[in-house]
């Protein structure tokens, strides 16, 4: 498609709300990049209310470009944090393990989990395994869904399904800076 008939289709579709600019996109059968920038995707997303519903479009529509918009709006401590920490996703599930003290049997509740799942913030399929996750936690009885940033050097899968894949170290550290989702 040619830059002009790109500026004519821009001229039409300036004054739509996003929505109806993805679905007239669709119609002319482009690529969102080929109308827009993603400095134009960035100036119409710091001037529209509704910032939700834009991310929604985009990261169903198009994926790429949510990925890199998101990832152009980072501050500088997210950036930090984003290079130096992995996400993790779990589901923590109460475990009671038997402890033994003078001969009497006690139970301490311990960290157990179901799917400690390594999450990118910047991919849309990530995001909708989390929604996943949560609809689990609210369903079943003694599980919530839990993240946690950990360093880079500290776990080298992308998923643990037990807890006992796991040194005490992780567990602690999981234990400690954990956060409910």
């Amino acid at each position: 498609m040619t830059g002009k008939a790109i500026d004519e289709i821009k001229e039409v579709l300036k004054d739509l709300p996003f929505d109806a600019v993805i679905n007239k996109i669709r119609n002319y059968d482009i690529e969102l990049k080929d109308v827009y920038s993603i400095d134009d995707l960035i100036d119409y997303f710091n001037n529209t209310k509704n910032k939700s519903s834009l991310l929604n479009i985009l990261a169903k529509s198009y994926p790429e470009t949510f990925t890199v918009l998101l990832k152009t709006k980072r501050s500088p401590n997210e950036k930090a944090r984003d290079e130096n920490f992995n996400l993790y996703a779990f589901l923590e599930t109460e475990e009671l393990k038997e402890v033994e003290i003078e001969d009497e049997t006690y139970y301490k509740k311990e960290l157990g989990f179901e799917n400690l799942i390594k999450i990118d913030l910047y991919k849309p399929s990530d995001l909708n395994m989390i929604n996943m996750m949560k609809l689990r936690s609210q369903f079943q009885p003694g599980t919530k869904l839990y993240a946690v940033y950990v360093p880079n050097y500290m776990l080298g899968e992308d998923n643990y399904y037990n807890v006992d894949d796991l040194s005490k170290e992780e567990k602690d550290y999981i234990k400690e800076y954990k956060f409910k989702i």
